[in-house]
């Protein structure tokens, strides 16, 4: 019912002490009209551009439902990846993307651990991170690769410790991008690991460019 139409009936019941019924009618007409404002102002649901870590990477969501004011509605944008080597890894005359044998993550599908390459289907910002343990005596340099470009690296010296490395980076990336690590070739760089998976490799969308 329009609060216009409301009030304008309320006009026409008289007003007067001497009326209880008029005076009556005239308050049961103010509450209907307060309660349309109320529903009016209050239960109009909206809804907003958010991105939530490797989900729904910005898809519409709408605060009538949650208790924080936003419920995902979207739930089809999603990537990440976890994986593992376990064995060492050492260096080669010519460099190559590192291989990993062992899937925690592969949601989305975007990440091929025989060729070590995670490829970009959904253009957004991704998050990645790797870890590795050096090798006694061997130096170890692995350069996150974007499509061909060095990203970051991450180096250790040589060392009769083995200590545990990581490095992580934010990217833009667009659909069809690569994204691997590489170890620096020659014989005297490697990074160990074991059945117990002591080099792994991370990524997720953090929101989507879509």
């Amino acid at each position: 019912m329009n609060i216009l139409v409301i009030l304008a009936a309320m006009k026409l019941v008289p007003d007067r002490m001497d009326d209880p019924p008029g005076r009556r009618m005239r308050m049961f007409l103010l509450l209907v009209a307060l309660n349309v404002a109320d529903s009016h102002i209050f239960a109009q649901p909206t809804t907003q551009q958010l991105g939530c870590p490797g989900c729904c990477g910005g898809g519409m969501m709408d605060n009538r439902y949650a208790p924080n004011g936003y419920v995902q509605t979207n739930p089809i944008l999603r990537s990440a990846f976890s994986v593992a080597r376990q064995t060492s890894l050492m260096g080669a005359i010519e460099t190559s993307p590192v291989q990993f044998d062992k899937v925690f993550v592969n949601d989305g599908g975007d990440f091929d651990g025989s060729s070590g390459k995670f490829r970009c289907q959904i253009p957004g910002i991704y998050y990645f991170s790797f870890n590795i343990q050096t090798y006694d005596h061997k130096y170890v340099e692995i350069s996150l690769m974007k499509s061909g470009q060095k990203q970051i690296t991450l180096y250790a010296e040589s060392d009769e410790r083995n200590i545990m490395q990581s490095q992580s980076v934010m990217l833009t990336l667009i659909r069809g991008d690569e994204v691997w690590l590489q170890l620096k070739e020659g014989t005297h760089h490697a990074a160990r690991s074991f059945h117990d998976n002591r080099i792994t490799f991370n990524g997720y969308m953090v929101y989507a460019n879509v």
